[in-house]
């Protein structure tokens, strides 16, 4: 009894936990804030491809539907697969062309503007990455026309009524300004004209009077007096090099200590450089070790994600997210991945694995094993990618 409700208790935390967890990502997207979602994962060690809401919806179907630009750069920027579908099929694409239809003008040209475009220059900015499928052409030449054109029109039409508004106002208001504006400069010379007559012949204070002139010795003493002070203000300047001389040698005493400061300091000074560049060794060597360790671990996933779909095979249709791909979104990731801990290129142990990932990826191979089970609405993206694949993993044999 005692184990089951420990057991219980422990499931209880858990998914409060994973609540917690689930509210606090949606709210940082909702709030569009891509550094502290960034930070948040990083501490809590959540991959970002791994983690979805209900409904199969992933980080960047999630952003697309709250309209968060930020949050959908930084996705973009770490080379999320925006191929992805939803447990309807939806890509994020498909969810922010629906949105931009469905608002109103203003809104729609925003979201056109801050998430279509972005996601459809993601899709084309780069070789590697996979062309627009033609469905998604056509929804986006429908909303092109539906936001721009249309607006052009009713541009004209509003042009049209304005101008003939005015051109029936312009004369009526012509007349009317002309009568205020020679009301207005009658006013304006009255005014200067009296206040010339109440001013006219009346002189003012003459402020040419220069008082009692300075003679030639209170100049030179004044100037004397000044110059004194100048040089003693320069003298005591705390930025000035030159200090008052002594005659019992306390200035050579003040030098010697200021040299020894300066020496000490300088050996400190190269002694925190010397730690800086070893700590910044160590950091690096650390990065390098990391990032093979994460690499590792990518093929070790793949390999037993491979497994599980030959062992799954036949229990169902084979949808393009089911398959596990050897790569994200870029096929040189292949090598990084699968062949990163291979050393030597020309090893025996190498041609081999090569080998064996050729047969694995053949067009016909492929097609032989799974074809018959393939989805038939996502068959043709899955057997282009399946020959991109064979096609890179050939030219590897050539190198």
């Amino acid at each position: 009894m005692t184990i089951s409700l420990c057991f219980r208790k422990n499931i209880q935390a858990a998914y409060l936990i994973m609540g917690k967890t689930c509210d606090k990502i949606k709210k940082f997207i909702e709030d569009d804030r891509p550094q502290k979602l960034k930070s948040y994962l990083i501490e809590h060690r959540i991959g970002i491809d791994d983690y979805t809401f209900n409904k199969g919806q992933n980080l960047l179907h999630y952003s697309v539907k709250k309209s968060s630009p930020g949050v959908l750069g930084y996705l973009l920027r770490m080379d999320f697969d925006v191929r992805k579908r939803n447990s309807k099929g939806q890509t994020a694409l498909d969810i922010a062309i629906r949105k931009s239809k469905k608002s109103k003008k203003s809104t729609a040209i925003k979201i056109y503007q801050e998430i279509v475009v972005p996601l459809v220059d993601y899709y084309q900015h780069d070789g590697q990455h996979f062309k627009l499928p033609t469905k998604i052409k056509i929804k986006l030449k429908e909303l092109q026309e539906k936001l721009f054109h249309q607006h052009e029109q009713n541009s004209s039409h509003h042009m049209k009524v304005d101008n003939s508004r005015l051109s029936s106002t312009s004369e009526s208001e012509t007349d009317e300004d002309m009568e205020d504006e020679k009301r207005w400069n009658e006013k304006i010379a009255e005014e200067n004209d009296d206040e010339y007559m109440s001013s006219w012949g009346n002189y003012e204070e003459d402020f040419c009077d220069e008082g009692e002139k300075e003679t030639y010795d209170q100049w030179t003493s004044r100037i004397h007096c000044e110059h004194k002070l100048k040089q003693q203000a320069n003298r005591f300047h705390p930025y000035n090099n030159t200090s008052p001389k002594s005659t019992d040698g306390t200035n050579s005493k003040t030098d010697a200590i200021l040299n020894d400061k300066k020496s000490k300091q300088k050996i400190r000074e190269e002694n925190l450089r010397q730690k800086r560049v070893e700590l910044e060794k160590i950091f690096a060597e650390k990065q390098l070790r990391i990032r093979e360790i994460s690499r590792q671990e990518k093929k070790y996933k793949y390999e037993e994600k491979y497994t599980k779909f030959l062992q799954t095979k036949g229990e169902g249709q084979i949808k393009y997210n089911d398959i596990p791909w050897p790569f994200k979104t870029k096929l040189s990731e292949i090598t990084d991945i699968l062949f990163c801990d291979f050393n030597d290129k020309n090893s025996d142990s190498y041609r081999k694995y090569l080998r064996e990932q050729q047969v694995r990826w053949h067009p016909d191979k492929f097609r032989q094993n799974f074809v018959e089970f393939l989805a038939e609405e996502e068959k043709e993206e899955i057997l282009d990618r399946v020959t991109e694949i064979s096609q890179y993993l050939n030219k590897l044999t050539e190198k």
